[in-house]
């Protein structure tokens, strides 16, 4: 769990530390499922033990350890997680859940290829809301219902974003703790419906053809002695478009606003449908309009530029897109819910996207995800950009000049989901946290252990967050999970892709991007602005 933490004075740049506090100070950073397992299992070697006699001697002196052997937490994960995981993929892969074929593809309804899913198996049980007749239909709000999780409300918001490069870091730092004040705790608080937002950030190639195509016509208008005079500079100028095609990049930020279907809001969605003779579902999409309206305000003010609420059309481009990049961002006439999802095919290695069908468009784009697992930001202070290297640092594709492959950018999602926890819990949390970190101290110090450097600054991130936490100083907890995704034309070209980023990574304190070798299909899902990636804990709301 982290805070948001204030900045001090205009001149001093506030930083933050970010681990994986809840994973590894707890129980040995067992997670639930492993304590249950072996509590389970003690439960069951006790039974055979009172009922068995020696027979239960043995059960328990096998049954105990090998659980404990099968569900230690591992740097790379537990064996027993390796395994169930592994099932669950051959199952799905069994059933043709790894695959989906759009009605748009020539072999939709083809049995030997077309499992027959209406929409992709991952998404899971999501769908619109009907806001037809309330006079809200220009609004897109996602309903997900899936079993065993919270009932959520999703909204999409384009952010212009902030201007890298002309900003200073005193700038950065105020930026920071506007977005930390008027958003997340605002959003934090108690008497708000808001439990979770996620940030997404897209990096595609720039499409320089509508300069190219201004600037013919603004040739074409000029005089033919003085357009013969300036060929020269035309022609370089051409040139300088060439150099710089691979290295330019569009960058597009995302907001998801998750609001859970609790009791408070459907109580207050009732009375304003009331108010108004509408429709449950038209006072549903009020409340999430006014959320919606308090974040556009607060984004606005803190200096985030534009911020627009997509509606059907825009936001089902955006996922189109993101899963099949030779569809633009910004191309969504005639993109509904119905007809967004590209085909593709979920493998070991990546999810292969199948062609467009879009003129002669015959690209299979290869993405693979990867997440970043807790406590693998380096325990060091982190400056409010500290993400750059890897939001706009991962260098350009060289291509093969061989293979007729052209130099590219790096095509990339980088989304950090946070559910928002109020101020009491995290101060809970805490408080644990620094008795934790201060038993540690006292061992090490017994046994004559010299720290490495990383449980100090623990600690004082510990105590930084006790002080941030304090009543009355309106900041509030959170909870937060990274997902990225690399996308290629080809599979070596997504293997480069992946290297890059993986570097780049490392340059931003990210010790570890664990790719998601076996199921990307489904972890796609968890870079699209739809509001996954990080599973309910009990301090979440």
């Amino acid at each position: 769990m982290t805070t948001t933490e204030p900045t001090p004075a205009v001149d001093q740049v506030r930083t933050a530390v970010l681990g994986g506090e809840i994973a590894s100070r707890y129980a040995g950073g067992l997670s639930t499922p492993v304590k249950i397992a072996w509590g389970i299992a003690i439960a069951l070697a006790l039974l055979a033990l009172a009922t068995l006699g020696w027979v239960g001697l043995v059960i328990a002196l096998v049954l105990i350890p090998g659980t404990v052997v099968a569900t230690l937490p591992l740097p790379g994960g537990s064996w027993a997680g390796h395994q169930t995981r592994r099932l669950h993929n051959w199952w799905r892969y069994r059933n043709g859940e790894h695959i989906f074929i759009g009605p748009t593809d020539p072999d939709f309804n083809n049995p030997d290829i077309d499992p027959g899913w209406s929409r992709p198996v991952p998404l899971g049980k999501v769908e619109p809301i009907d806001l037809t007749g309330t006079g809200l239909d220009d609004m897109f709000v996602l309903y997900h219902h899936n079993p065993g999780e919270a009932n959520l409300f999703t909204l999409v918001l384009s952010v212009q974003g902030l201007a890298e490069g002309v900003r200073s870091n005193e700038v950065w730092a105020q930026n920071a703790k506007a977005f930390s004040d008027s958003v997340l705790n605002a959003c934090a608080r108690r008497t708000s419906h808001v439990r979770t937002l996620q940030m997404v950030s897209r990096a595609v190639p720039a499409d320089l053809n509508p300069h190219e195509r201004w600037i013919t016509q603004r040739v074409r208008a000029l005089d033919p002695d003085l357009a013969a005079r300036l060929d020269e500079a035309i022609r370089s100028y051409g040139d300088v478009i060439d150099e710089i095609r691979p290295f330019a990049e569009d960058h597009r930020c995302y907001l998801v606003v998750g609001i859970g279907e609790s009791a408070a809001l459907m109580k207050q969605a009732a009375r304003l449908a009331r108010n108004k003779d509408a429709s449950v579902e038209g006072g549903v999409a009020q409340v999430i309009r006014d959320e919606a309206a308090n974040i556009q305000r607060a984004l606005h003010a803190a200096g985030y530029g534009r911020v627009d609420v997509l509606g059907e059309q825009r936001a089902c481009a955006v996922l189109r897109s993101m899963v099949n990049p030779s569809f633009p961002l910004d191309w969504h006439k005639g993109v509904r819910w119905e007809n967004c999802w590209p085909s593709y095919v979920g493998g070991a290695d990546a999810l292969v996207v199948r062609p467009s069908g879009i003129g002669p468009d015959t690209t299979r784009w290869h993405t693979r995800i990867a997440t970043v697992p807790p406590g693998k930001v380096a325990p060091v202070p982190l400056s409010p950009d500290w993400l750059a290297p890897l939001l706009t640092g991962v260098g350009p594709d060289e291509g093969d000049p061989a293979d007729g492959i052209p130099p590219c950018p790096t095509i990339r999602t980088v989304t950090v989901r946070m559910d928002l926890v109020p101020a009491d819990r995290a101060r809970d949390v805490t408080r644990k946290h620094r008795t934790t970190d201060a038993a540690h101290a006292i061992e090490d110090a017994r046994r004559g252990r010299i720290d490495d450097g990383g449980a100090e600054v623990m600690a004082s991130a510990s105590a930084r967050r006790a002080e941030d936490l304090k009543e009355g100083s309106g900041y509030h907890g959170v909870i937060w999970s990274m997902s990225v995704a690399v996308t290629g034309r080809d599979a070596d070209d997504c293997d480069r892709a992946c290297a890059r980023v993986t570097a780049a990574a490392d340059d931003a304190a990210i010790t570890e991007l664990r790719w998601r070798e076996g199921d990307h299909d489904i972890a796609q899902f968890w870079t699209l602005p739809l509001g996954r990636g990080l599973a309910s804990t009990r301090y979440t709301r």
